[in-house]
Formats: C-alpha cells, structure tokens, sequence
C-alpha cells in the first residue's frame, strides 16, 4: 500500500514538529546553563574560535591534516565543560542533543534516525487511521 502525498506530508510534519520541540529543548538548556554556569559560555565561545580559526588554517593549506593541537585544545576544552556540568548537578550529556529514538546518538547515523523515526511516525499514523481497521 502506498501512502499518497497527504499521508505522506502529515508523516513528515508530525517528524518536524518532534525535531523542532527537540531543538527548541535544547535551546532551552543551554540558556539554562548559560545563566547557572557562565562559564560555560566561554568556553562554547572559545570553542567557536578554535572552530574558526581551524577552518582558516585549513583553506590556507589545504595540503596538511591541520592543526593537531587545535582538535587537542578543543578536546580539552570539552571536556572542561563536562566536568563544569557535574561539579553543578547536571548530567554530562544535559547540552547534547536531543532525540526521540534512542538508537540515534551520532551524526553518522541520520539516515538509520530517519528511517527509525519514519516508521514509529507510519505506525503511529496507520493505527489511528481508518484503513486499519481500529
């Protein structure tokens, strides 16, 4: 059976309005953090420079790996953050982000959070609707 463009759009809004209440989630708790932990601002802003500057070096000399001690700094910089996150009574994991399916926790695997989400949308829509027969 095939879903029509309808079903189809409701399936794939009902998936934006998840990704957005996440996004929006997010956001909230990063204000959070930014107001309970200051800290923690700068080194997100520290990060971002870090961030910047790696991505100069490297349109400037494409031909080398980049700047090791850059990726060093920002892993230790992150890893700051984390310990600023437990010393304050918030999980390590509070600022990253958020997903619905719990398979889903690295970048790598959006097309597994796509197809993973996409189904437990499809059901959820089939069994509310007429053609199931519930």
């Amino acid at each position: 059976m095939a879903l029509s463009q309808t079903q189809y759009q409701e399936i794939m809004d009902s998936y934006a309005r998840i990704r957005h209440a996440n996004q929006m989630e997010h956001q909230r708790r990063k204000e959070e953090i930014y107001d309970a932990v200051p800290e923690i601002r700068m080194i997100d802003e520290k990060i971002a420079h870090i961030s910047i500057s790696a991505a100069k070096y490297q349109l400037f000399h494409p031909d080398t790996d980049g700047r090791p001690s850059l990726r060093s700094e920002i892993y230790e910089l992150s890893m700051e953050k984390v310990n600023l996150l437990a010393v304050h009574h918030y999980p390590t994991d509070y600022l990253d982000d958020i997903y619905d399916c719990p398979a889903v926790r690295t970048p790598a695997m959006w097309v597994l959070k796509n197809v993973t989400a996409f189904s437990s949308i499809f059901w959820i829509f089939f069994m509310t609707s007429p053609i199931s027969g519930n």
